[in-house]
């Protein structure tokens, strides 16, 4: 339940129970009934909730509409936001008019800021996976290491794009053929 008192939110909420501060940070960490965690998405402090399973929900909240003839403050009620999926596959919600990605939002609020050069990796490689416990900051190349090892990363013959198995590239490269006979033969250019 909220309620307004001088055009500032106040928030009673049954069934949740208040932490004093979360690792890394100095805010309020919120647990459900179901032991869920939340806390607030960062930029957007009276708007938005991020939680520690990759949830993402609006607080109630009136926001201003803006018309022709004047505005108007319209309620919104509290809900968890739909994910689509976005580019790469990501799931995705729109915060603000801006897409965002829910395991950035999930490690933004629950681990700290992204640090320079880094991306957010999944430790199973499941990228609708979004719960802390799976997510972390890392490199390009740890990303791509995990891939790899997960088998998600589609390299060689598994390649949708493949155009040789690896059977050919073994006889090329143990051949003296000339590269043009090759090509020829298989229905590729040399450049492949």
């Amino acid at each position: 339940e909220s309620k307004w008192q001088g055009g500032k939110r106040l928030q009673f909420e049954q069934g949740m129970k208040y932490a004093s501060s979360a690792p890394n940070q100095g805010e309020l960490v919120r647990s459900d009934e179901n032991g869920e965690s939340w806390k607030i998405v960062d930029g957007y402090p009276e708007d938005y909730e991020v939680s520690d399973r990759g949830r993402v929900r609006g607080l109630a909240r009136f926001v201003t509409r803006i018309y022709s003839g004047g505005s108007c403050q319209k309620p919104v009620r509290a809900c968890v936001l739909k994910q689509y999926p976005g580019a790469k596959g990501y799931p995705c919600v729109d915060i603000g008019q801006k897409q965002r990605r829910v395991h950035v939002l999930v490690l933004e609020a629950f681990v700290g800021p992204r640090p320079k050069g880094m991306h957010g990796l999944h430790g199973d490689g499941y990228k609708r996976n979004n719960d802390l416990s799976n997510l972390r900051w890392g490199t390009p190349k740890e990303n791509i290491a995990d891939s790899i090892k997960l088998g998600v990363w589609a390299h060689g013959e598994s390649s949708a794009h493949a155009k040789l198995t690896e059977e050919d590239v073994l006889e090329i490269r143990n051949s003296r053929e000339s590269l043009r006979v090759f090509a020829d033969r298989l229905g590729v250019s040399r450049n492949t």
